[in-house]
């Protein structure tokens, strides 16, 4: 399944990194992306996430 996951830039809790952690764990295509955003990207960032689903279907 495509996948994309996604960091808030700016998050307290959890740094944003590369993907890199993640990837190990997909085995279809895969993209990372990182928001300018904090911890809660679909909230602060709703247009910005709403594209990254739109795109894992298109990826």
């Amino acid at each position: 399944m495509p996948t994309i996951t996604i960091d808030g830039k700016h998050d307290p809790f959890t740094p944003a990194g590369d993907g890199a952690a993640y990837r190990g764990r997909f085995t279809g295509k895969y993209d990372h992306r990182v928001f300018e955003v904090g911890h809660n990207v679909p909230a602060e960032d709703p247009d910005g996430f709403a594209q990254a689903v739109i795109d894992a279907d298109r990826l």
